[in-house]
């Protein structure tokens, strides 16, 4: 009779675990869809683009308003290679644009994405609370596609339009953080985006500039938006930006053709800020 009633015991311990086991694991799985259903409405109520093609969330955001535009490349061709870092690692971008034109974003426009670090533009420091970052797929050697610039033209003039952002404010990762960042680099069309009307810039009218007596080079830079601080090194990110001179180690003084450059682009962003 004892051995029957162990055995009736062991079989329903059996049964008990076998039903914590499938109940556990049937509440796993609630609780995944449960998740990914909370995941996909919070990415329905992001502010975003309307030319958005997919979202993909990114944990790395803090909250805060938008009053610039910065552009970066991700050193790589591949989407797959931006999307891993940033999944996995504490950086993080608003909107991918693909050379194919398939813009993704990461993370909501009114949240704080992870793209910037060390940084300052037009007397502002914390470029990541004030800024939506767009990057681009390409690795610095290859030219961007049609299709890709054809995107972010239309991405930029929609964020523009939504937040009033000047195109004083529509700059590189290379003009907020010179020399730690050299992107979108010497192959970036700034000359397309220029005639866009979406950033400030010279074309050849710059070479008929007469520069008044006494014209400081660098009182230039830092008006136009450089860090005072660094205008040595703002010099290289100009240089890379306005005549497409890869960074050299020995930093000499503005040619008059780069000092007549930054007072027309100094006038143009006076005539801006009004």
């Amino acid at each position: 009779m004892k051995v029957i009633s162990l055995i009736l015991a062991t079989i329903l311990l059996s049964g008990c675990q076998i039903m914590n086991k499938n109940y556990q694991k049937d509440n796993m799985i609630n609780k995944k869809f449960k998740n990914n259903i909370e995941e996909k409405n919070d990415i329905n109520n992001w502010v975003s683009s309307d030319y958005t093609d997919e979202q993909i969330k990114s944990k790395n955001f803090n909250h805060r308003k938008p009053n610039m535009i910065i552009v970066h490349h991700t050193d790589s061709n591949e989407d797959d290679f931006t999307i891993k870092i940033f999944k996995e690692r504490n950086v993080s971008s608003h909107y991918l644009v693909s050379r194919t034109g398939k813009i993704i974003q990461f993370v909501d426009e009114k949240n704080r994405a992870f793209h910037a670090g060390a940084s300052y533009w037009n007397g502002f420091e914390d470029i990541n609370s004030s800024s939506i970052g767009i990057e681009l797929s390409n690795d610095m050697k290859t030219q961007y596609t049609d299709e890709q610039i054809n995107s972010l033209v239309l991405l930029i003039k929609d964020i523009m339009k939504r937040y009033g952002i000047r195109k004083d404010m529509v700059v590189g990762h290379l003009d907020v953080s010179p020399v730690r960042k050299i992107d979108p680099y010497i192959n970036f069309p700034w000359e397309r985006l220029a005639k866009e009307d979406l950033v400030v810039w010279c074309d050849g009218e710059y070479k008929n500039v007469r520069l008044p007596k006494g014209f400081n080079w660098e009182y230039a830079l830092t008006e136009i938006g450089y860090n005072p601080n660094i205008l040595e090194k703002a010099l290289v990110s100009f240089r890379i930006k306005y005549f497409k001179i890869e960074p050299i180690d020995k930093i000499e003084v503005p040619t008059l053709k780069e000092k007549k450059y930054m007072y027309c682009l100094l006038e143009k962003t006076r005539l801006v800020r009004k």
